[in-house]
Formats: C-alpha cells, structure tokens, sequence
C-alpha cells in the first residue's frame, strides 16, 4: 500500500493568549516531529526536514502503527519525573555526548491521525481526534488527552 506524503502542522503563534471553544491546544512536548505511517510492509518515520528517523530512532520502526495509518506527532524523550526533556533526547541521538545513548528511552507522543485508509486532512480535526482515541495505540506511542478551549 502506498501511503501520501505529508508535511506537518506548524505551530501557530498568536499575539496574545485567547481561550476559544472552537480551538484545540497541545503543549510544547520539546521531541523532533515526526510523521510516521505503516504501509503494510514497514513503518515509515519523517522528520520535518523529510529526514529517515527510523536510524536513530530504531524502536519506533517496530511501534504498533496499525496498517493504513498515518499519524503526526513527536518523538520524546522523558525525565524520570516524566517531563519532556530536550536534553535526554539530544544524549539519545549522540549530541549530548554523555555516551548514554542506549539508556535514554523515547515515545512517540502522537496529536492527530491524517491517514485512515483515505485522507483524513479535510475532516475537522474534532473528527480525527475521535479517529486517533479509537485506534486505541499502545505504549511507546501516548496520545496525549486533549485540551479543547
């Protein structure tokens, strides 16, 4: 199955703080973003900048993407107080220099499905939302619960 390409959501800056019901809002999880998907031969993870992150990021070659699915998220790594934590992930991918690279854990923190058999993009994201807790993914993925307004 050949699954589409897509290009991430970016962030949005705003100019002041709002609170709106008809908007939904993620924290900052401080990961690399990735769009990850699994064709039905493997699963297929993409930075941002269309980079491979299955190399440094081996586990998520075997996380339990269904088939037909393409999710956007981050990749994170956590503090032992379970906070993001930049810094953990940079050790992980080499450029901490700590040589603790295999020690460092990471999750997919996952915020919104795009592909479920067909193209999810044009749906409301109230809609994918839905689509994304049905799928029920299991760890490392998290998905975060949401915060509407």
């Amino acid at each position: 199955m050949s699954l589409p390409t897509y290009e991430p959501m970016l962030a949005t800056k705003w100019p002041e703080p709002f609170d709106d019901d008809a908007w939904s809002f993620e924290i900052k999880w401080d990961g690399y973003r990735a769009i990850v998907g699994h064709d039905g031969s493997q699963i297929r993870a993409r930075s941002r900048r269309g980079l491979d992150l299955t190399g440094p990021f081996p586990e998520i070659s075997s996380a339990p993407v269904p088939e037909g699915v393409v999710l956007d998220g981050e990749i994170v790594a956590f503090d032992e107080n379970g906070r993001p934590s930049f810094s953990l992930l940079q050790q992980r991918t080499g450029f901490g220099g700590r040589g603790t690279e295999s020690r460092v854990g990471v999750n997919y923190v996952v915020f919104d499905v795009l592909f479920k058999g067909a193209d999810l993009t044009g749906e409301p994201y109230h809609r994918r939302r839905a689509l994304l807790e049905e799928l029920d993914l299991p760890s490392p993925i998290v998905v975060p619960d949401a915060t509407p307004d």
